[in-house]
């Protein structure tokens, strides 16, 4: 694996890939650029593949449990996940984020 720094740079062409060759599908970013001037801090970044929710509506029940996993190491925060139950009874993935912390704004 890269430098971390470099591979947290590359988020936003991750994005745009996303973007560009999933239609309907949205990836979101945030970076704070005010509290400490001159450094980029990082506040979320937000998946949600389209072909995703189209699978959970087709082939799910209709139902949802969110979680959140605490990040540990050199880049710390949280995971937070929207999973469904297929027909199988297994967990399917609807929605999932990275977050510096957990807020009400994060789960929004």
């Amino acid at each position: 694996m890269r430098d971390w720094k470099l591979e947290f740079a590359s988020l936003y062409d991750y994005a745009d890939m996303i973007k560009t060759t999933n239609p309907e599908s949205s990836c979101w970013i945030k970076i704070d650029k005010e509290t400490k001037p001159g450094k980029n801090l990082f506040v979320y970044f937000y998946v949600f593949f389209h072909a995703f929710k189209q699978g959970w509506l087709e082939g799910c029940r209709k139902i949802i449990g969110f979680n959140g996993f605490f990040l540990k190491g050199a880049c710390k925060g949280e995971l937070l996940i929207a999973v469904g139950k297929n027909g199988n009874n297994q967990m399917y993935p609807i929605v999932w984020a990275v977050v510096d912390t957990e807020t009400k704004h994060s789960w929004d």
